[in-house]
């Protein structure tokens, strides 16, 4: 038998180990889209710039990440949520490579212009396919100069010239889970105390800025998102306004209360802050209003809908930029509106009213040359039961008065009005309370439109009409109409037209 011949050999376990490094990936003016499906959320990101390297050993992965966009635009389920605004950020991120747990630290991000300091963490969930989120952002410069920037240079100036005091803090939070439908939260907040701005060679300041803010944001609209706006107080020369108020549901049909007190002087405040050439602005302000209103009412513009009791006055104010060649004066105008809680002044009925008068005079409207409208005096006076009763028309009541108004709409039609007054009406039917019913009445003195070579005018007119909606949403009238005297002209047919 023969002797087998064995051979021992040791083997090394030892784990291979090496570190693997990327000096740098670049992107330099890109466009980046984002489609998610899940949460119905679309995401575009132009003129992207960005700048990578990376580190990676047995333990970690460590990025050096360097991001700037010009314009950043989210949409949801067809609505616009972030348009034109360009960020960028830079930071040293590190991820565990056991847990998958990404650390944020020194991290500087910029949003138009503003920058701030980020930290945080990401943490995903492979078995759900989810991110856990929790960063936290910081003003980097905690100054009133810092917040001013946010306003654009092509209205107010920046930089050197402008001083600031006072104290500020920001801070946001986004806190949450991304995926399968969940979208983070977010929760910022504002504070100005004793803050004062002053402009280089101005000879006014405003000696007063306060403001406490705060603002939560839920993307996936379980929660109301809301803007919260406590006590805005801005003091200067001849000027002392204060406001306050609130907006929920500002993802959607956003409901909006806010008050408002104080004076604001044009003049002086075109002293305060250097405004863009060719803006020039006089005149006196006062207000003192309390109101509530839903965004989809003045955007579907339904402003019988707005609820506002208080005043607002006009006096010798001036607006004008001649760029835009647009200038806007009054001499004197004011707004007063009120309500009653139980009132039968509109119906038989018991309701509340809102009501209130608008009285302009001295207008002066031009803009970009192609209309110029001038009015010695408006005069609008109207009461009104609330308009937010689908099952029944309001009751409404309003009288208008004009005087001497001119219109130009450049070259082409030119227009005038001596003296006018109307009375419209608005009531429901008496055959169904869902269906309104018009009555309306109108005298001019005198009037006349030319355009292109023909003119018309009108001597002492005057209308008298009722009109009830019919279900095919038509409105037939019945009334007359009635004149003095009435001039024609046409080159297509080139006699006077005389009537009587």
């Amino acid at each position: 038998e023969t002797e087998k011949d064995t051979t021992t050999v040791k083997s090394d376990t030892t784990a291979f180990k090496a570190d693997l490094n990327i000096e740098d990936v670049t992107i330099t003016n890109g466009n980046l889209y984002y489609d998610d499906r899940t949460t119905q959320m679309y995401a575009s990101l132009h003129e992207l710039n960005l700048t990578l390297n990376a580190i990676f050993n047995d333990e970690t992965i460590n990025l050096g990440l360097k991001v700037d966009t010009q314009n950043v635009i989210f949409w949801q389920k067809g609505e616009t949520l972030v348009k034109d605004v360009s960020c960028g950020f830079v930071t040293d991120l590190s991820v565990n490579r056991d847990t998958k747990i990404l650390d944020i630290h020194n991290t500087k991000a910029q949003i138009n212009n503003i920058e701030f300091i980020v930290e945080g963490q990401l943490i995903p969930d492979k078995e759900k396919k989810e991110l856990d989120v929790s960063m936290d952002l910081n003003l980097e410069v905690p100054s009133l100069k810092t917040v001013m920037s946010l306003i654009p240079e092509s209205i107010l100036k920046q930089g050197k010239d402008l001083t600031t005091k006072g104290s500020v803090s920001f801070h946001a939070n986004i806190d949450g889970t991304y995926g399968n439908g969940k979208l983070p939260t977010a929760i910022a907040s504002l504070s100005i105390k004793d803050g004062g701005i002053q402009y280089k060679d101005m000879p006014n300041k405003i000696d007063l800025i306060e403001t406490e803010m705060l603002t939560f944001l839920d993307l996936s609209k379980k929660t109301s998102s809301f803007v919260e706006v406590n006590n805005f107080k801005l003091r200067g020369t001849s000027t002392n306004i204060v406001l306050r108020g609130k907006a929920d549901n500002i993802l959607d049909n956003a409901k909006i209360i806010a008050k408002a007190n104080g004076t604001l002087d044009f003049a002086a405040l075109a002293k305060t802050l250097p405004l863009k050439p060719g803006i020039d602005i006089m005149g006196i302000a006062e207000v003192d209003l309390d109101g509530m209103f839903y965004s989809n009412d003045i955007m579907n513009n339904d402003y019988g809908k707005i609820d506002a009791v208080g005043k607002l006055s006009l006096t010798d104010v001036k607006f004008s930029y001649k760029t835009d060649s647009l200038v806007f004066e009054t001499t004197q105008s004011k707004a007063v509106f009120g309500q009653k809680q139980k009132s039968n002044a509109l119906s038989t009925e018991e309701s509340k009213v809102f009501g209130g008068v608008i009285d302009l005079s001295g207008l002066k409207l031009i803009a970009k040359n192609q209309l110029e409208a001038t009015v010695d005096n408006v005069y609008l006076g109207f009461g009104s039961t609330p308009w937010k009763d689908s099952t029944q028309i309001a009751n409404m009541k309003s009288t208008l008065r004009i005087k001497n108004a001119k219109v130009n709409l450049g070259d082409t039609i030119k227009g005038m009005i001596g003296n006018a007054s109307a009375i419209i009406n608005l009531n429901p039917s008496i055959e169904d309370k869902s269906i309104p019913a018009v009555h309306t009445e109108f005298y001019i003195d005198s009037t006349g439109v030319s355009t292109k070579g023909s003119f018309i005018g009108i001597k002492e007119g005057e209308y008298n009409f009722d009109l009830i909606r019919t279900g095919d949403k038509r409105w037939p009238a019945t009334g007359y109409i009635a004149f003095n005297n009435l001039y024609a002209y046409s080159p297509l047919f080139p006699l006077l037209l005389k009537m009587p």
